[in-house]
């Protein structure tokens, strides 16, 4: 029904307080294959992961709908940062895919800075604080958005301590032909406690599927999640909780 190709968006470096971390850094251009107009909705809190494991995985942090008329294509800017500190920021050769949510962390904190239309690197801090553990510090003469942000980021971070783990599932697969591609999550026993991916289409060559689990959805144990190609259990990881 739809196709959508994301990448970085062509940034002007030399404006002060643009970036390609940050701000309207990617670009979408979405395709409606049917004969009926519709409306997409993405949801800040959704992670674009890159097809390229040297450049970060990007968090919407502004929401986006879009109203796309029958056969036709509209290409639009997104809002989003980057949630790898370690990694590249997007340039306009990186490419992305539509990956999950994030975690209910980075889903509220992508919401607050949407919200509070905190599209700058005071928000990229933040995001990092959460994803990389960055030491996000603000001055004593903050702006009280700067200071609200702050404590905000001390709960989130004080909730993910305390009350839930989470844990990264990464497959970097290449495959010599397309091909539909499962993730399913196995307990001890071998039952599928939950399925991540089902029946999505494949790239020819390199794919990345990035996904986090957070141990409020689990019981405590020994997990597998194995990937699928075309029925066939193509590579497995592991996590326990």
């Amino acid at each position: 029904m739809v196709s959508i190709t994301i990448n970085g968006a062509s940034i002007d470096k030399s404006k002060s307080g643009v970036s390609s971390h940050y701000g309207d850094c990617l670009q979408a251009q979405i395709t409606n294959k049917t004969n009926t107009a519709f409306i997409i909705d993405i949801e800040s809190g959704r992670l674009f992961p890159s097809f390229d494991t040297l450049v970060q995985t990007m968090l919407l942090t502004k929401s986006v709908k879009v109203k796309v008329e029958p056969k036709k294509s509209r290409r639009i800017k997104l809002f989003a940062m980057c949630s790898q500190k370690g990694k590249n920021s997007p340039s306009i050769n990186s490419k992305f895919r539509v990956g999950q949510m994030a975690h209910d962390g980075l889903v509220a904190l992508a919401r607050f800075l949407e919200k509070r239309n905190c599209q700058n690197s005071l928000g990229q801090n933040a995001v990092w604080a959460i994803t990389d553990d960055y030491d996000f510090r603000i001055s004593k003469d903050e702006t009280d958005l700067g200071k609200e942000l702050y404590a905000f980021v001390l709960r989130i971070k004080s909730t993910l301590n305390t009350v839930s783990q989470t844990t990264k599932i990464q497959f970097d697969s290449e495959f010599k032909k397309q091909g539909l591609v499962s993730i399913k999550v196995f307990d001890s026993e071998g039952k599928i406690v939950k399925t991540l991916a089902q029946d999505i289409k494949s790239q020819l060559g390199y794919n990345k599927f990035e996904y986090w689990l957070n141990d409020v959805d689990f019981q405590e144990g020994k997990y597998k999640v194995i990937l699928f190609f075309n029925g066939v259990a193509y590579a497995q990881r592991e996590f326990e909780f």
